[in-house]
């Protein structure tokens, strides 16, 4: 599978957040938080606020944080992609709505990863290949 990152910092703070909780590929719901949290300059600033690397949870408190739209969009369908639950008013609609292009495309990433959609070139491909747009 081709995931694409922002840039640089984006991709070595998802490595980071890989290393550091030990997380396997398999493990989609994680990979898709870690794949949108490390995207946000706030997370990667503070990551224990959003996320307890000690326990694996989250902390939906920090949905209270002074966020932009676009964060706020982003932080919600982690959270959503991650617990599979409702609770964080995660739509298609609004998500996309409050998102540029940039973060569309990493939710769109996010989703693809969370529930392993290859392109349809990639079909068949088993590993993760990780550039940065």
């Amino acid at each position: 599978m081709q995931v694409s990152f922002l840039d640089n910092k984006h991709l070595e703070h998802f490595n980071k957040m890989i290393e550091i909780n030990n997380t396997s590929y398999n493990d989609r719901e994680r990979v898709a938080l870690f794949y949108i949290l490390s995207s946000i300059d706030k997370f990667r600033r503070c990551p224990d606020k959003y996320y307890n690397f000690k326990t694996g949870m989250i902390n939906s408190k920090a949905l209270d944080d002074v966020l932009s739209d676009g964060e706020l969009a982003l932080l919600r369908l982690a959270y959503h992609l991650f617990t599979g639950r409702d609770d964080y008013n995660a739509t298609v609609i609004s998500a996309f709505y409050s998102l540029g292009r940039e973060w569309s495309y990493i939710a769109l990433n996010a989703i693809k990863l969370r529930f392993n959609i290859e392109d349809i070139e990639e079909i068949g491909q088993t590993d993760i290949t990780k550039t940065v747009i």
